[in-house]
């Protein structure tokens, strides 16, 4: 069976769907053959390219992020949240726009593929959709990061909280930088580790209590793992996700986590995590107080899902993707 990527989703496309997307393909490439569509020489002609992909009749074509053709043939969009539409393009004139592309790309698709129940619910909340075109293939819990966990060398010693963030709204920085900074984070000489960005006002917010703030960027795998197991916890603020993928790598590198408690965080990592009110900045103060108060493994349970891996997401691609391309013969 053919499988044609769209190359255009897969590219433009946060880290994070990227790291999916490759994680999937990888175990894919073992299975089916993979062909990749073309991209234009010119950046600002990739939008209109990606729209009018006729896709093949012999071809699964897959658009593994939020994105693809209006009526392509054979077409499988992975949704990971709508956060675009619900946050990140609030109040943007052209989302009106956006959203009737998006509708018509929907119901065009053979298949549109959720990677979380929340994921799925939030299509549900933004689009019509046709609840029998919608596949639920939840993202791993085993995403363990291959790098070796390095000893702290002398001049790491200061403890830290980690955050793996955007600026976006979602992300919830400004009301989890004024939580770390009423709690006793600042006396105790914990600083806050950042790997992306914080939003402007969350920034000036730590700078005026004199909360140490540092920034990573480009971080590899090694970095990133020993990031995660080093830091005191990871600290996920947000108001909305499809999965989370930073909570799952920080506990696969032996980290404990503070969350908000959200649907989606409930979904997979209810069990191996602590919760905190989104919402309430006293709430999440108290959070973050207990949090550096606790010592040894926050992980009190097994998940409520069983250790997927990437391997066990790709066999379900390939079921899918089996389905579609049977149906299709059987239709003639």
């Amino acid at each position: 069976m053919d499988i044609l990527i769209n190359s255009i989703a897969a590219n433009r496309t946060s880290l994070g769907v990227r790291r999916y997307f490759r994680s999937v393909l990888q175990c894919l490439e073992s299975q089916d053959e993979i062909r990749y569509t073309g991209v234009p020489p010119l950046k600002f002609l990739e939008r209109t390219t990606e729209l009018l992909l006729p896709g093949r009749k012999d071809a699964i074509l897959w658009s593994p992020s939020h994105r693809g053709p209006l009526f392509a043939r054979n077409h499988v969009v992975t949704v990971h949240d709508c956060i675009n539409v619900e946050y990140a393009h609030r109040g943007d004139r052209r989302l009106p726009i956006f959203r009737k592309m998006c509708q018509q790309m929907f119901e065009n698709a053979q298949a549109i593929v959720a990677i979380s129940s929340a994921t799925r619910d939030a299509l549900h909340r933004n689009y019509i959709v046709d609840a029998s075109k919608i596949v639920v293939i939840r993202s791993p819990l085993d995403v363990a990061i291959s790098a070796p966990i390095l000893p702290k060398r002398a001049d790491q010693n200061r403890p830290y909280i980690l955050m793996v963030v955007n600026s976006f709204l979602h992300k919830n920085t400004v009301r989890a930088c004024r939580a770390l900074t009423r709690s006793s984070a600042l006396r105790r000489g914990v600083s806050l580790r950042i790997v992306g960005s914080i939003a402007p006002e969350a920034r000036v917010i730590c700078e005026e209590a004199g909360l140490v703030v540092e920034f990573h960027a480009g971080v590899d795998d090694v970095a990133l793992a020993n990031l995660y197991a080093h830091a005191i916890f990871l600290f996920s603020p947000s108001i909305e996700e499809g999965h989370n993928l930073p909570i799952a790598e920080a506990l696969s590198c032996g980290g404990n986590v503070l969350c908000t408690d959200i649907p989606v965080h409930r979904e997979f990592y209810d069990g191996l995590v602590r919760f905190c009110d989104p919402y309430d900045i006293a709430s999440m103060t108290a959070s973050i107080e207990e949090a550096l108060s606790s010592n040894g493994s926050w992980q009190i349970s097994a998940p409520p899902l069983k250790r997927r891996s990437f391997r066990d997401v790709a066999n379900e691609y390939h079921a899918l993707f089996d389905r579609i391309s049977i149906g299709n013969l059987a239709k003639g």
